[in-house]
């Protein structure tokens, strides 16, 4: 009777033993694949590229926004418009061409077009960085969604544009 009292009392602790070397080993394992993901997300953080692009703008123009992050504050954000149809598109030319020579005479922003000779086709990109914009003088969207310490709430911008009939993606 004793040594049956003995097993069973071996039995429960070993039972117990192998239960806690278990659930020790399973938190261990959940708390490197967190720790796992956390790096990743802190790498992801670091630097991200958004771009939109719209292709059913005004006029045939497709139009792409990519706004570029580092550690959670706006950089630099680049629109660009391209444009090719068979008859020629002297105003969409014209028009592009003009708004970047007025956003090329304000500081931080930098703008080029190219139109070709049958004016049937032609691109333009203008870069905004975001560091050295006169908030007065440029409103961007984007700093509808810069917090009170300049950080760029993405997913909310991201989900802004995808209203505004945006296909986005993150890199």
């Amino acid at each position: 009777m004793k040594k049956y009292k003995k097993r069973i009392i071996i039995g429960v602790l070993s039972f117990f033993i192998i239960v806690l070397i278990i659930t020790t080993n399973i938190a261990h394992r959940a708390n490197k694949k967190e720790e796992e993901v956390k790096e990743i997300e802190k790498k992801m953080a670091d630097t991200m590229t958004i771009t939109c692009i719209n292709e059913n703008g005004n006029d045939g123009v497709v139009q792409t926004e990519i706004v570029y992050i580092e550690q959670g504050k706006l950089i630099t954000r680049t629109n660009k418009y391209e444009w090719s149809k068979p008859e020629p598109k002297e105003k969409t030319c014209e028009y592009y061409t003009l708004m970047t020579e007025k956003l090329n005479a304000l500081a931080g922003i930098t703008g080029s077009v190219y139109c070709n000779d049958a004016k049937t086709s032609g691109n333009a990109q203008i870069v905004y960085k975001i560091s050295e914009i006169n908030k007065e003088d440029v409103k961007l969207k984007q700093f509808d969604y810069l917090d009170e310490d300049n950080m760029f709430d993405s997913n909310s911008w991201k989900y802004y544009m995808e209203n505004s009939k945006y296909k986005c993606s993150i890199q």
